[in-house]
């Protein structure tokens, strides 16, 4: 018996950094049992990968807009991503 899993990248542009988007993002992750990472770019933008069952991937980044209006971010986009397999043990 296996559980579909789904992958998403999201990277969120605007006024997301220094406003607690990665620890808003930490939280949601813990809210819908959520895997993945979270990070600032270099560019300004937070990147996340995110990683769990569909509907709770989906609503989880159905809150991420809303956060990201509150931060003053203006856009938020994701797209399906391949986890990484890691080297090495």
């Amino acid at each position: 018996m296996s559980q579909e899993t789904l992958v998403r990248r999201v990277v969120v542009e605007g006024l997301v950094q220094g406003v607690g988007y990665r620890e808003f993002t930490r939280s949601a992750a813990l809210k819908f049992r959520i895997s993945g990472w979270v990070r600032n770019r270099a560019d300004g933008t937070v990147e996340a990968v995110v990683k769990g069952a569909p509907s709770n991937v989906e609503s989880m980044l159905a809150e991420m807009p809303a956060r990201t209006a509150l931060g003053g971010g203006d856009r938020s986009e994701a797209a399906r991503a391949r986890p990484r397999r890691r080297s090495g043990g």
